[in-house]
């Protein structure tokens, strides 16, 4: 098959269209030139339109792996906030811990030896209960990594899908070209004369579209590689997940 560049606008506009001036021939020959010239033009169309179906596929994914890179990026952030949270409020169970031992510790009385005794009960429990809540924390936030991982798999099999989805519509789209040209070569060309006419002003409006529709792919062209940009230019912050 052909490995011509669809989204090159001198492909569209390349010496094969139809040019009037080169027309002042039979009208058998006329006719029979208009016919090709017209088939031509309406495959131009057929492709420029879903070559812009294609772009702005693409343009979507992208939008959307961008959008799903930020979410993933932003869960990250809030994680990293709760295990420092989480930390400050250990360290500080633990510095109002020894500030209470300390202050215990310049208690003179008669009842040292019994103050003592509850102070060490109380100790005891206290740091009980600090390892239970930092095991509970710990147990959240492995759980929470968990299913930011399964969220980023989801994610990624999710692109990946979408992605298989456009290359298939593209390589339907060169089979379908194959075969429309394979019947075109053995298309009938029987017309009147006076038909050849009319399909000259059908490939004048055609090219319209085809101006508007590169015009159109243009556009996309320019926001496809916009978005590339843009995602390049906010990566992936490196995660911490194991300190």
């Amino acid at each position: 098959m052909s490995t011509t560049n669809l989204g090159s606008p001198s492909y569209y506009f390349s010496s094969s269209a139809p040019k009037l001036e080169n027309l002042q021939q039979s009208p058998k020959k006329e006719f029979f030139d208009a016919s090709r010239q017209l088939e031509k033009a309406k495959r131009r169309v057929q492709l420029l339109k879903l070559e812009n179906e294609i772009r702005e596929k693409k343009a979507q994914i992208q939008q959307q792996k961008t959008e799903q890179l930020t979410r993933i990026r932003e869960d990250h952030e809030q994680f990293k906030e709760f295990k420092q949270m989480h930390r400050e409020q250990v360290n500080m169970q633990i510095q109002n811990l020894v500030s209470r031992t300390r202050n215990l510790k310049r208690q003179q009385s008669q009842e040292k030896i019994y103050i003592q005794q509850n102070f060490l009960q109380m100790k005891q429990q206290e740091v009980k209960n600090i390892k239970v809540q930092s095991q509970k924390n710990e147990q959240l936030i492995r759980q929470n990594l968990e299913n930011i991982k399964q969220q980023k798999y989801e994610q990624k099999q999710q692109i990946l899908t979408q992605e298989q989805l456009a290359q298939q519509s593209i390589n339907n789209f060169h089979k379908q070209r194959y075969f429309k040209h394979q019947q075109d070569h053995y298309h009938s060309k029987s017309q009147h004369m006076i038909e050849a006419e009319n399909k000259l002003t059908m490939i004048e409006e055609l090219r319209k579209q085809e101006a508007q529709l590169l015009q159109r792919l243009e556009t996309t062209s320019k926001l496809n590689t916009s978005l590339v940009v843009r995602q390049i230019s906010t990566t992936t912050p490196k995660t911490e997940f194991n300190n």
